[in-house]
């Protein structure tokens, strides 16, 4: 029982890997596809956000379908889809089929991601959830940090394509591993009716929201900008509306009033602008000011990445003597660290700085997202579990764009005023020293929340 327990557990986990991987594996290949496909950069956006948005889009919607036909069988179809969209990706010989295949990835990533966490607290020993969702919750958050390493080490030995084409024998290990050893699942009996309007209402709603960032970094603030910023708040507010009149909704509103969801929802999403920052700047640096190769601007983020591996456990065992909320603060504190020692980088590049602050971003990032994961799963069961973990998904994908437009617009805006070596530098390291400023500020306000958290004891939750 305790090996298949295991085996489960790392299949679960393999899946979960697997789909947050990519959303930032495809960033480092696109000069690549670039060049390859005669695409341009406008045209390859697409193939990024078609699957960012439709998988925040549809991973409320597809978690309580999932409770209405069987979780075991809907999670080996996403899978199947997850794979076929790879393996279409990888096959592209154009950007219509590229992006045809992110938008089949993103189908069966919709359905994955929460349904890992899901099925992981189901089919294990309860006085495991903890150690469970910490597990998962380490997968979600490393997946991150993961992309541009593995990215490049691909791109390096076999190319563009094969940052796809290697997903589908990963998926197809998860997928036996399900097989055999996840029991079958019966469908819910309760009401599992699905509000496609509210889950139109948010597509077209971050849809606008992801245009009106790519928009406001290329053009500014401009009437077509305002525009797009005025439809999603509309959709927005209509989403809202919807939500709260209907009697199926996507998102139960109710999840929000508890004090530990929200604390999670802060966390995801503020974490995730924070270490995709980190890991969009960093390797562009290194290419563009630095002159390295794809494959060396990977691996020198490796410190983060380690860093977020190492201290994912530390906080697992920290987690029985220390409120989560504490361990929160604690890891955006030293990821701001990590931020305000980045903002003092010069050339020539003092390596061993550089890889002290890359630690203490990956260090402060790796003690804040197992707690993050048990304050979103800690007063939840069922299909409020699966539809919290979808939330937290959302979030996760959002804190994504949010980040690259964030950090890639201010970027380019001092870009635009660089006229010497030194200035080029501090176009980077100015956006750690704005940013730095701001992980400290959360740190504190972590600090000062209510003493109401959850603290992990014995493999359980104690109030």
């Amino acid at each position: 029982m305790v090996h298949s327990n295991k085996l489960t557990l790392f299949a679960l986990c393999v899946g979960t890997f697997v789909v947050m991987l990519d959303t930032t594996i495809m960033n480092i290949a696109l000069p690549q596809i670039h060049t390859e496909l005669s695409a341009s950069f406008s045209e390859l956006s697409w193939a990024l956000n078609a699957y960012t948005i439709l998988f925040a889009a549809l991973t409320i919607p597809f978690s309580k379908l999932a409770h209405s036909t069987g979780k075991k069988r809907f999670y080996l179809g996403a899978l199947f889809i997850f794979a076929v969209g790879s393996l279409v990706s990888g096959l592209a010989n154009g950007i219509l089929l590229l992006v045809v295949g992110r938008v089949l990835q993103s189908l069966g990533a919709a359905a994955i991601f929460p349904l890992s966490m899901d099925l992981a607290i189901s089919t294990q020993d309860p006085t495991r959830r903890g150690k469970v969702t910490l597990t998962l919750g380490m997968t979600q958050g490393s997946a991150s940090a993961f992309g541009p390493v593995l990215g490049g080490m691909i791109l390096q030995n076999w190319g563009w394509r094969w940052i796809f084409l290697i997903n589908i024998p990963v998926v197809l290990l998860s997928f036996v591993l399900i097989q055999k050893y996840i029991p079958n699942t019966k469908p819910s009996k309760t009401d599992s009716r699905i509000d496609w309007w509210g889950a139109g209402l948010m597509t077209a709603g971050l849809f606008c929201l992801t245009l009106f960032l790519l928009n406001l970094r290329n053009t500014g603030v401009a009437a077509e900008s305002f525009f797009l910023l005025m439809l999603f708040i509309l959709f927005f507010t209509l989403f809202i509306r919807q939500e709260r009149h209907t009697p199926h909704a996507i998102v139960d509103f109710r999840l929000f009033h508890n004090k530990n969801f929200k604390l999670a929802t802060t966390g995801t999403i503020l974490g995730q602008i924070l270490l995709v920052g980190y890991m969009v700047l960093m390797p562009t640096l290194f290419e563009t000011i630095f002159h390295r190769t794809s494959l060396e601007s990977a691996l020198l983020v490796t410190p983060a990445t380690v860093a977020i591996f190492a201290l994912s456990p530390f906080a697992g065992k920290a987690m029985r003597k220390i409120k989560t909320h504490l361990l929160v603060a604690l890891g955006f504190l030293v990821m701001g660290l990590g931020y305000l020692g980045l903002a003092f980088l010069q050339a020539p590049l003092n390596y061993g700085t550089y890889i002290a602050c890359s630690i203490f971003v990956g260090a402060g990032y790796g003690i804040l997202v197992g707690p993050i994961s048990m304050l979103s799963t800690a007063d939840f069961t069922g299909s409020d579990l699966t539809v919290s973990q979808g939330v937290i998904g959302v979030l996760r994908q959002l804190g994504t764009v949010l980040a690259t437009t964030i950090f890639i617009s201010g970027l380019t805006t001092n870009l635009a005023s660089a006229h010497t070596p030194l200035d080029y530098i501090s176009s980077f390291t100015r956006l750690y020293l704005d940013a730095s400023p701001a992980a400290l500020i959360i740190a504190a306000l972590f600090l000062l929340t209510s003493r109401k958290s959850v603290k992990f004891t014995k493999g359980s939750y104690e109030k």
